[in-house]
């Protein structure tokens, strides 16, 4: 166990804190990625592909050089969008959708980039 920032003793020096305590002091910058503004830690902006299993995986082949494929899938996840904004009462329609994706898909995706994060305190 390894003393924290937050006091409490959690994780080993060689692993990273599950509870976050570390993360909280960095920065959150904002810059623009495919076309659209983004908020994202400082620390992690541009890592996301030394992370992502997708990029190691020999059936990855990006739809982005498919610019009509891409566009239809852009339309289905506008609308999606859309319509959970429309049915939430609270929350994030983005992060809802995003949430119910994986679960279908059965994958894990963790959020680096985002247009509509509001860093809680």
């Amino acid at each position: 166990m390894t003393e924290r920032k937050h006091g409490v003793k959690c994780g080993s020096p060689d692993e990273p804190c599950s509870c976050s305590c570390e993360t909280k002091s960095e920065k959150i910058v904002e810059y623009e990625h495919h076309g659209e503004n983004v908020k994202v830690r400082e620390d992690l902006k541009g890592r996301h592909r030394d992370h992502c299993l997708c990029f190691r995986c020999n059936a990855f082949k990006p739809t982005a050089h498919n610019k009509e494929l891409m566009a239809e899938f852009q339309d289905i996840i506008r609308d999606t969008i859309n319509f959970a904004e429309a049915k939430l009462e609270e929350g994030c329609a983005r992060s809802a959708v995003l949430f119910a994706l994986c679960c279908e898909l059965g994958m894990t995706t963790p959020v680096w980039e985002c247009p509509d994060c509001e860093e809680n305190e």
